[in-house]
């Protein structure tokens, strides 16, 4: 009988150990990470990793809608020439929260140059979907562009914000 129940409890051990689900994935750490090498804004390669193959981005102020990692790539572009930080951070993150797969995050884009024009600073709130895998799968951006009158016209939400 002891003989039994060691073979019984072994099985079991065996068959939890064999069904196991991988870890969960830390998406708040994934999060982290990407909002962290978005605001240092150096290595284009490296931010991109965080975006699955099939990823969809909305912007929702302008009404862009991107469809897939190369379209993506090419939206971001971040080795245009025309682009230069006047800060040390491109991004300031001031909320993230994590509810399972779903990341909702607050903050804004520093000042910066563009074609040789002060742009920013901008709030935004991004909300990002993560995949099984950890990857973006989808980005839904509101961002308070301005100069306003490059842009859309109302009032600049934006004024209130630190220069860095």
């Amino acid at each position: 009988m002891t003989s039994f129940i060691r073979f019984f409890f072994t099985y079991l051990v065996f068959q939890s150990i064999a069904f196991a689900q991988p870890s969960e994935i830390d998406i708040k750490a994934i999060a982290s990470d990407y909002f962290d090498v978005y605001a240092e804004r150096k290595n284009f390669n490296d931010f991109m990793l965080f975006y699955d193959e099939n990823v969809v981005l909305e912007d929702i102020v302008y009404g862009n809608q991107i469809k897939g990692k190369s379209a993506l790539s090419a939206f971001f572009n971040w080795p245009d020439e025309k682009f230069v930080m006047t800060s040390e951070v491109n991004l300031v993150l001031s909320q993230l929260l994590v509810d399972g797969v779903q990341v909702s995050a607050q903050g804004y884009f520093t000042q910066f140059e563009y074609g040789g024009e002060v742009m920013g600073p901008w709030r935004f709130t991004m909300h990002l979907t993560f995949n099984e895998r950890g990857k973006i799968v989808k980005q839904v951006d509101w961002i308070n562009y301005t100069p306003r009158e490059n842009f859309l016209g109302g009032e600049n939400l934006n004024d209130s914000l630190p220069s860095l």
